[in-house]
């Protein structure tokens, strides 16, 4: 295989995760596209699919590979038949084929030695076709996008998917009752935007934990705030201090002397720093489950990236600061079942970015907006963003890879507060 020189920093790559009927994370898969503009580097078919393995191998911790966590990677006819899902190992790669792709006569052969090896084979875009039954016959899995489709023809193309024993995926859920049509049908893993989308109970109380940490949040807030009455609110809360003391003695942060209590954690890294991963811990401590696990991902990824991005235009500090809050609140509503109106009132945000976080139409909201289009892999409407909000696209597909990067090794530190 051609040895390739550039990174995976220079393609639009988005990592979403897959959930089983159960709520638990099965896996990943990986969206990307290469054609950033006419001056970036252009990529062949091949060339793209293994900077996506490169992306896998790297964005995907030991951890979850030997957890047995799976990567949904898509791959050409040329790029599987010039052996790129190989540099993978077949216990954890799921090699994706379009069912479209059934018409290349190489593609047969090339795919029998794949799976003859031990690689599972998942056919995209499953729509029984005409002349793809071979393809249909040797995978393991069928995905079926549901997005744009009518329940009635949801239900014919799963139907027909299910007589043929395989497991079916349904891709691009973009809420809880496509979920559930899609979970009574047949399907067993759920791809998409639906778990940031699910139900919210207006005027739910918050337990105790939740309103502490909301209180929390609304204290160091505060521009004012003297750094004896931070160091007294943290140590306020013996949980949320011994969080914090492990999380920055972790190899992430490299501090040379080791953090023995709150008031040297405050000193050391002073209040600027101290309330950022503060922000950070605060709301990964709403996290409960491979769903909440995956939301707090979500947030401190969209938050980096907002934040890179913003360094990226040339914004000072604090914009980015101001970009990077906008971004890891943004699916606190999600978090925790909670009207986010209800929650941004007694937090005592920026207006512009509580008008923001409540769905209204300001600056703030074009930068949650384009962090969305790249979540989603929604590329078309990703284009039309970065055109609109005048940025560069290397640049800013830079950025979220970068994000991607320093939020996988920042979650890897986090401690849990599940036990795991």
């Amino acid at each position: 295989m051609q040895q390739d020189t550039h990174t995976y920093h220079d393609v639009y790559l988005a990592k979403q995760p897959v959930f089983d009927d159960a709520g638990s994370l099965w896996g990943f898969e990986l969206l990307y596209r290469g054609d950033l503009n006419a001056t970036s580097a252009q990529f062949t078919d091949s060339d793209l699919a293994s900077l996506a393995v490169t992306a896998a191998a790297g964005l995907c911790t030991e951890a979850d590979l030997k957890g047995g966590l799976h990567i949904a990677l898509t791959f050409s006819s040329k790029s599987i038949i010039s052996g790129v899902p190989e540099a993978l190992p077949p216990e954890n790669l799921i090699v994706e084929v379009q069912e479209a792709q059934a018409l290349d006569p190489e593609l047969k052969p090339a795919l029998t030695g794949l799976a003859e090896k031990g690689y599972r084979i998942a056919v995209a875009d499953y729509q029984a076709r005409t002349g793809a039954e071979w393809l249909v016959s040797l995978c393991d899995f069928l995905l079926i996008d549901v997005i744009g489709f009518e329940p009635r023809e949801i239900i014919h193309i799963v139907t027909t998917g299910k007589s043929f024993g395989k497991t079916l995926m349904a891709k691009k859920v973009e809420d809880v009752t496509t979920q559930q049509l899609a979970a009574s049908l047949g399907c067993t893993l759920f791809q998409g935007y639906f778990f940031k989308h699910p139900e919210i109970v207006a005027h739910r109380t918050l337990s105790s934990h939740e309103a502490g940490r909301l209180r929390l949040l609304k204290i160091i807030q505060r521009g004012d705030l003297e750094l004896e009455e931070l160091t007294e609110a943290i140590r306020s809360d013996v949980g949320l201090s011994y969080r914090l003391i492990n999380y920055l003695n972790s190899p992430f942060f490299g501090i040379r002397h080791t953090i023995r209590s709150v008031e040297q954690a405050v000193t050391l890294l002073g209040w600027r720093q101290i309330v950022d991963w503060l922000r950070v811990i605060i709301l990964a401590d709403f996290a409960v489950g491979d769903t909440g696990r995956e939301l707090a991902f979500a947030s401190v990824q969209r938050a980096r990236f907002l934040e890179l991005a913003a360094h990226s235009l040339g914004s000072d500090e604090e914009a980015a600061k101001t970009r990077f809050l906008l971004g890891l609140f943004s699916l606190l509503d999600v978090m925790l079942a909670t009207p986010m109106d209800e929650l941004v009132d007694p937090m005592n945000l920026d207006t512009e970015i509580a008008v923001a976080l409540l769905g209204q139409n300001n600056e703030f909201a074009r930068w949650l907006g384009l962090a969305i289009s790249f979540e989603k892999g929604d590329w078309k409407g990703l284009d039309a963003a970065v055109k609109s909000m005048d940025l560069d696209p290397a640049v800013i597909a830079r950025s979220y890879a970068e994000a991607l990067d320093w939020t996988s090794m920042l979650m890897m530190e986090m401690p849990s507060n599940d036990g795991r």
